[in-house]
């Protein structure tokens, strides 16, 4: 009976112990929750430019004070970077609530980097695989964008990014998808180009990064191609191409398919995309507007395809895929690289109007 008596004891006394709180836990108000992080690299010394969620008041938005507030710090790698930012913000950082990473000058691999972060979760909490990436040559502007309109700057970064996405003018790179392209030989993500344009953020085409040695600069129109031939286009998107009667037409949606194929020892790419068009009443000609408008996103994403697997031999249409699913004996003992410089491709559009 004693001993029936101990062990209910012990239990009620450990049950206790568990409802009593978490052991070593951290409370939110002692911790720094970050919104947008920035890294810089130079001369082998990272910059780390964090901004953390400031509540005003009641921990609502206040249109009359800031809500957000921007620290820096560096370090010989990212964890004492991050370290330095914790010090001088007083809290516990906390990376779990990431809107956006913005990567800078001097890093040379970006899934390196962002790997790097995933592996520091046990200290600053998990970066979500679906934060968005982007590049700026000031990271430390980017996330020390402060607004003062109601909102707060990650939010109005995020809304930023949601209606310039809309338009084709940028587009998401979440960090899963970084490291997936990383994972296949020559891969690599296109990473959008932000930067800041007087009091606020604005989007210049993508960047690749390669190999640290320089950056591949997608333009506008190849900006275009990337979105439909990668099948990046989101639903609920417009994306304008203009016409010749001096008009613009609206792609509302597209699909994507590429395959792969072996002829006679070379690479060759069949893409065939399908496009859904909303033409102006004032475009008299539809059929020939379409026409038009098939041509160009054709020619926009072979310009893509041209500057990077071409002039390049990288992979950033997941072509490696379409190659080990179509004819992966073209993989056996071969340069990924050469095959795709010395690739060929077509690239066949449709169109139909809304």
């Amino acid at each position: 009976m004693r001993f029936k008596m101990c062990i209910m004891l012990a239990s009620i006394i450990v049950t206790s112990f568990l409802l009593s709180g978490c052991f070593g836990g951290v409370e939110v108000n002692d911790r720094a929750f970050v919104q947008i992080m920035g890294i810089d690299k130079f001369s082998d010394v990272y910059s780390v430019s964090l901004q953390l969620y400031q509540p005003s008041g009641n921990g609502t938005p206040d249109t009359e004070s800031e809500n957000s507030v921007c620290i820096n710090g560096e370090g010989k790698d990212l964890n004492s970077a991050i370290s330095a930012c914790e010090v001088r913000s007083g809290n516990k950082i906390f990376l779990g609530h990431l809107k956006s990473i913005i990567l800078g000058n001097g890093i040379a691999s970006p899934a390196d980097e962002l790997n790097t972060l995933i592996s520091l979760r046990s200290n600053f909490g998990t970066v979500p695989l679906s934060c968005p990436v982007f590049y700026s040559y000031a990271p430390f502007e980017i996330t020390s964008l402060i607004s003062k309109e109601g909102l707060y700057s990650a939010e109005h970064l995020t809304d930023l990014i949601k209606s310039n996405s809309d338009f084709g003018k940028t587009f998401y790179a979440p960090v899963c998808g970084i490291l997936r392209a990383d994972l296949h030989p020559a891969g690599y993500k296109a990473i959008p180009d932000v930067y800041i344009n007087g009091d606020d953020a604005a989007f210049d085409g993508a960047v690749i990064k390669k190999d640290g040695l320089y950056d591949i600069k997608l333009n506008d129109s190849e900006l275009k191609g990337y979105i439909i031939l990668s099948d990046s286009f989101k639903k609920g998107s417009r994306l304008l191409i203009g016409t010749n009667e001096n008009a613009s037409a609206e792609i509302l949606c597209s699909k994507s398919c590429i395959t792969a194929e072996n002829a006679d020892g070379k690479l060759m790419i069949n893409a065939k995309i399908t496009l859904k068009l909303g033409i102006p009443d004032k475009i008299t000609d539809k059929h020939k507007a379409a026409s038009e408008v098939c041509t160009a996103v054709r020619d926009n994403c072979i310009a893509s395809y041209s500057k990077t697997a071409w002039e390049n031999g990288i992979d950033i249409f997941d072509i490696y895929s379409a190659v080990r699913r179509c004819c992966p004996e073209m993989l056996d003992d071969t340069d990924f690289s050469k095959l795709l410089r010395e690739s060929v491709i077509s690239v066949k559009v449709t169109a139909k109007s809304a």
